[in-house]
């Protein structure tokens, strides 16, 4: 099995260098080749669904998640999601917009309905009472890589890349029942739908550059040659030019040398650290359902 497994690495490392990323059409992509491509992600997931559903039956569990599943993969299609690159994950779904066919603004729409849909499951079957039927939702836009890799490689194009990635450690930051949307997906909403999103704040510790000049010291400033002209003149010099002629006492052992690299003040060591202060920074998005509802039932124009 040892020698099996190696020459499987080889084989496959073979094909990822033999066909790298080409600017191509997916349907033309080779085993181990991708093309890029801009996608909107969405992700959704069931808050606290493990816990619920491990004390209930197979049944439970197979009608909850079928339905709750198919319903998503529906909606989301019925938006423009690419049903080739929908991706399942227990509970969880990610399905790939592409941005050349499809406006953020469905993208958001679909959001909407699928948590809708989510939320309308509560109390429909007498299996699921005791479930809220809460979700966590995540929006993102990246360039992804469509590749024929992996098990499926030689049928099937998957999209892969670090905006995947970036979506899924996204989904940390997410409240139960809420939705998150990154900067990227807030720029292609644009300005005419932005009341579908509210800024996503967090605090972070900025170091503050003083505006006052250093302190000064007195000198005499020469006004001839020799050494009374040097005493004639006073003048000011910034402590930290006299700092560079300051000569430190020859250290005598280990002990005195780091005394005196700590009390040197050109020392590293010894460099003051500049004040901190808090501010805010919007690092992400909050999708404001209740907007979104208002225009999609005719309640409010945009």
């Amino acid at each position: 099995m040892y020698n099996k497994i190696e020459t499987m690495l080889q084989k496959h490392l073979e094909e990822a260098e033999a066909y790298t990323v080409a600017d191509t059409a997916p349907s033309a992509l080779r085993r181990g080749e991708g093309t890029l491509r801009d996608y909107y992600i969405f992700k959704i997931d069931l808050c606290a669904s493990t816990h619920f559903l491990a004390r209930r039956e197979h049944s439970t569990y197979l009608r909850l998640v079928h339905t709750y599943l198919s319903t998503v993969d529906q909606i989301t299609q019925q938006f423009g999601a690419e049903s080739s690159q929908v991706e399942y994950a227990g509970d969880g779904i990610i399905a790939y917009f592409p941005c050349d066919t499809v406006d953020a603004v469905d993208v958001l729409r679909a959001a909407y309905y699928c948590r809708y849909a989510a939320m309308q499951m509560k109390g429909r079957h007498s299996n699921f009472r005791g479930y809220e039927f809460n979700t966590k939702i995540v929006l993102h836009k990246a360039e992804l890589i469509l590749a024929k890799i992996g098990p499926w490689g030689g049928t099937r194009v998957t999209a892969i890349g670090r905006g995947l990635h970036f979506a899924c450690k996204m989904e940390s930051c997410v409240p139960a029942g809420e939705g998150r949307a990154s900067l990227d997906f807030g720029k292609a909403v644009g300005r005419r739908f932005s009341r579908f999103l509210a800024g996503d704040y967090e605090e972070e510790l900025v170091p503050v550059i003083p505006s006052t000049p250093p302190p000064q010291r007195t000198l005499m400033k020469p006004s001839g040659f020799g050494l009374g002209a040097a005493l004639a003149q006073p003048t000011t010099v910034p402590n930290s030019l006299l700092a560079q002629f300051q000569v430190p006492p020859r250290p005598r052992s280990i002990a005195d040398m780091a005394s005196v690299l700590y009390d040197n003040p050109t020392s590293a060591v010894a460099t003051p650290a500049l004040p901190m202060e808090r501010r805010t920074k919007m690092v992400r998005h909050k999708v404001a359902w209740g907007v979104i509802q208002a225009v999609e039932c005719g309640r409010m124009k945009l």
